[in-house]
């Protein structure tokens, strides 16, 4: 898990460490040039593995990566990469999927909590410049992120659920109105 934590490490930017100034041998484009050789990879075994442990370490490998890259790069794999952040928003504190058969030590709840965060805070960005690649997966968005903003662990990342749910009010209105009745409730309720 800890392997899977740094690779964010790669595309983040330091003061300390990886810079001209330590002797660190950067190069033109690097963040985009490692994303676009391990994501394919990532998902791939995000997608294909039923071990749980194997599936949570490609998840925080690819939530860790996020939000260190241009957006740019980002919206050219969102088709791709929604599915996967949708998967790791619903089990990312794996109580969904095999809850029998995982043994959660302290730090993967804590660990947990992080990647949900890292995966709304990316989700919420790419969502607010363009919310279109989600007009698929509204159903799945809406019930997700509705009750992760109650979410009392972190708050934040209800926060980011808000923002999420606030970025797809720019979906056409015939795709978004059919559940302006179960939001209202559901929020109303909460309150």
């Amino acid at each position: 898990m800890e392997a899977a934590h740094n690779f964010g490490t790669i595309v983040k930017d330091h003061n300390y460490a990886l810079t001209s100034h330590t002797h660190a041998n950067i190069r033109l484009l690097h963040k985009q040039r490692f994303f676009e050789s391990v994501v394919g990879p990532l998902v791939e075994l995000f997608s294909t593995t039923n071990d749980i442990k194997t599936k949570s370490c490609a998840l925080v490998a690819i939530a860790s990566l996020l939000p260190w890259l241009p957006h740019i790069v980002l919206n050219a794999h969102i088709q791709k990469l929604l599915p996967v952040l949708l998967q790791g928003l619903y089990t990312s504190d794996f109580s969904k999927i095999g809850e029998a058969s995982i043994n959660m030590e302290r730090h993967d709840a804590r660990c947990g909590s992080e990647t949900r965060l890292s995966t709304l805070t990316t989700l919420a960005s790419l969502l607010k410049q363009n919310a279109s690649p989600a007009e698929r997966h509204t159903s799945t968005l809406i019930s997700f992120l509705m009750p992760l903003t109650t979410y009392h662990p972190l708050q934040t990342v209800g926060v980011k659920a808000l923002e999420c749910l606030a970025a797809l009010v720019t979906l056409p209105v015939s795709v978004i109105l059919p559940y302006r009745n179960e939001v209202s409730f559901f929020t109303a309720e909460e309150v």
